[in-house]
């Protein structure tokens, strides 16, 4: 990302929608103990820039283009902290009756939904299946 030093800020995970060029980005500022924050990014000019954060999962609206001619109806980008095995580098998570594989670090992963209807936010939460640890994916736990 543009403008981050880091020497000072660590990225703990990461969830980027490419074909909408937003994402979000789970950051930590100390290493013991880790703090995190997230950053919301979006891409211009060929890189990814942050624009706001906050100390906790975040959900923002997005406009509609109102000189396409579509639905008028507001839809949003909601993120999600989902707590990870310490040593895991990846998760799994289900999403409906979808499956994705998000970066992990220290316990934490971040996954963004983007262009979601009111209605649906409380139903997409993402349940993780599985983790990544030392190359091996191990059941989550389900309790």
């Amino acid at each position: 990302m543009v403008g981050y030093n880091p020497m000072y800020c660590v990225i703990l995970s990461a969830d980027v929608d490419e074909h909408v060029g937003r994402g979000v980005v789970l950051l930590s500022g100390n290493d013991d103990p880790i703090y995190p924050y997230e950053e919301r990014v979006w891409f211009a000019d060929r890189a990814w820039h942050g624009g706001s954060s906050g100390n906790g999962p975040s959900m923002q609206a997005v406009l509609p283009d109102d000189d396409d001619g579509g639905d008028d109806r507001a839809v949003y980008d909601a993120s999600f902290w989902i707590d990870a095995d310490p040593e895991a580098d990846a998760v799994r998570v289900s999403i409906g009756d979808q499956q994705r594989e998000l970066p992990a670090s220290n316990g934490f992963a971040v996954c963004l939904l983007t262009n979601v209807e009111e209605p649906q936010l409380q139903s997409c939460k993402p349940v993780v299946v599985a983790n990544r640890v030392q190359g091996r994916w191990v059941a989550a736990d389900s309790g």
